[in-house]
């Protein structure tokens, strides 16, 4: 059969062309929602500004030789897409453009280095403490050694095996290898080792951000005070007076005593006033029927649990005198 009107064959043809063209237009992307991301993560509601956008439109970042697909892209309106961007751990770093392929393109547009894929945060690594060791109930500065440390890190002591933890203050990155920090043990920490924590402010691998080295610091019994003098070195009873005892090893909250030898009578101090590690002035008072003769000097550490209950003493290094 011979076709008639081949004109308007022709003009049914150039019809359906146009109608095929007008639907397939070229979207632009003018912005996207976040601007940079880091290797090996995934950002969910990410939305993408242009125009030009229809049901299907697929989103991208690319550069040359390498390329990140967007998934669940939703449209929004004809002007956004909303998209999730997983960025693999090998994703190669630096700048990407923004694109965008709508049904029927075979092209991508989009705009150029509008998003930046970033390196992955490197994990701190914990390698010691100075000083390693220190007694229960002190108080110390610690710096803590290793690498990449970031400033804003946090750091603590926990017991190996559990708890306790004993989080440090006053924290300062002093290099990507050494943070300065206090802690404060109590006088009833467990004794034996514990492990150094450094919380990254950025990293956030492993234990939210919490690395370790293990058994690093212990924690040590306190070193038993010594009682090796006082002054004055005598004194008339039925008098109250202010003494210094002299020695090592002390520690503020300290008690003091002096005993006559044997027990025959005690008397306790009060006002005790921590000077150092060496002295420790107090008040006391020797009642007018004292006992004369020869006294120990007694201390009671608030931490040491040794000796008689925490009491040290100088031996007869005191006299009441009549």
């Amino acid at each position: 059969m011979r076709l008639k009107k081949p004109w308007l064959i022709a003009a049914c043809m150039l019809l359906v062309l146009i109608v095929i063209t007008s639907t397939v237009t070229a979207a632009s992307v003018s912005g996207i929602s976040r601007t940079s991301g880091e290797q090996g993560k995934t950002y969910t509601n990410v939305y993408v500004y242009g125009s030009g956008f229809v049901p299907g439109t697929q989103v991208a970042l690319m550069r040359t030789g390498a390329a990140v697909y967007a998934t669940s892209e939703v449209l929004v309106s004809s002007s956004i897409i909303r998209c999730t961007l997983t960025i693999p751990a090998s994703q190669a770093t630096g700048l990407y453009g923004v694109v965008v392929q709508v049904p029927g393109q075979t092209t991508w547009n989009g705009k150029a280095n509008a998003f930046t894929v970033t390196p992955a945060p490197i994990a701190p690594v914990v390698t010691g403490i100075s000083p390693n060791k220190k007694e229960r109930g002190s108080t110390f500065t610690a710096v803590i050694t290793g690498k990449n440390f970031k400033a804003g890190s946090k750091v603590a002591l926990e017991v190996t095996g559990g708890t306790p933890v004993y989080y440090g203050t006053s924290v300062t990155t002093l290099s990507s290898t050494q943070i300065r920090c206090t802690f404060t043990l109590p006088s009833n920490a467990p004794l034996g080792y514990y492990n150094v924590y450094v919380q990254d402010p950025v990293f956030k691998g492993n234990t939210n951000g919490w690395v370790y080295g293990r058994n690093l610091f212990q924690v040590i019994d306190a070193v038993a005070p010594v009682v090796t003098g006082i002054s004055p070195t005598s004194h008339v009873r039925g008098s109250t007076f202010t003494a210094t005892v002299y020695g090592k090893n002390f520690r503020p909250g300290s008690e003091v005593a002096l005993e006559k030898y044997g027990g025959a009578a005690v008397y306790y101090a009060t006002g005790e006033t921590w000077l150092s590690a060496n002295a420790i002035r107090f008040t006391i008072t020797v009642p007018s029927n004292a006992p004369l003769g020869y006294y120990s000097v007694y201390v009671k550490d608030p931490v040491f649990k040794g000796g008689t209950n925490g009491w040290v003493y100088g031996r007869e290094i005191f006299r009441v005198d009549p």
